[in-house]
């Protein structure tokens, strides 16, 4: 067989109906049965440089998210573009294990990313649109949006990177809310680099705001921290 996703409403890529049975209806990319679509997890495009994955709608990135998390594909080696300007919440990556480990093409689009409200504090560690990432390049992107949160390790763009990571040419100007008691470790771009990570930041843009209402410190408009013992 062939492994799928399952989704409670229609995700960006099922496609048209193929055929339709009393049970269950057929689409080009999954079926829909007894309520829930299942799906073959897969963006428009071929993942080269000249012909990416492509994202154009809250629920493809909802999809690529799920795609990373759910251990299908980390991109390595593989091309992801943003054709168009989004809003999300969903994060991408999990763990090392399952992260983004690809190139990420934001094509001056405006990703607006939003986490937490003001009665309602995301309430655990590592929160960025780029929870996770390996080896990964980031470049052209614009990041908005909002993060309320109550735990350390929050960013406007990456929370934990490893390996080497490139992050080129990107803007970001969310507004991190921390209600953190000391230690925050909130970055502007990046929240915390392992000892073995190499950080690339060229041609960047911190113009956002870190806010704090309960003493949080330890937090830095680039990067919240390296463990390096050097």
């Amino acid at each position: 067989g062939t492994r799928v996703l399952a989704f409670a409403t229609a995700p960006a890529n099922l496609g048209s109906v193929v055929h339709e049975y009393s049970m269950m209806t057929v689409y080009d990319n999954g079926i829909l049965y007894n309520g829930t679509y299942y799906v073959t997890p897969t963006l428009p495009g071929s993942g080269t440089e000249y012909t990416p994955y492509t994202i154009s709608s809250n629920e493809e990135w909802d999809l690529f998210a799920n795609i990373v998390n759910d251990g299908f594909n980390n991109y390595n080696d593989k091309f992801v573009r943003l054709d168009e300007s989004i809003s999300v919440s969903t994060m991408v990556g999990t763990s090392d294990d399952r992260s983004f480990q690809g190139t990420f093409l934001g094509n001056n689009k405006t990703l607006t990313f939003t986490k937490g409200t003001s009665e309602s504090a995301f309430n655990e560690e590592y929160c960025a649109p780029f929870r996770y990432v390996k080896n990964a390049t980031i470049q052209d992107l614009k990041v908005a949006g909002d993060i309320y949160t109550s735990r350390k390790f929050a960013a406007g763009l990456v929370a934990q990177p490893s390996g080497t990571t490139n992050i080129t040419n990107c803007i970001v100007s969310t507004v991190i809310h921390s209600n953190v008691s000391g230690d925050g470790t909130h970055g502007g771009i990046v929240a915390r680099l392992g000892s073995t990570t190499e950080m690339n930041i060229t041609g960047c843009v911190f113009n956002g705001r870190l806010l704090t209402n309960n003493g949080t410190h330890s937090c830095g408009g680039f990067v919240g921290w390296w463990d390096s013992k050097t």
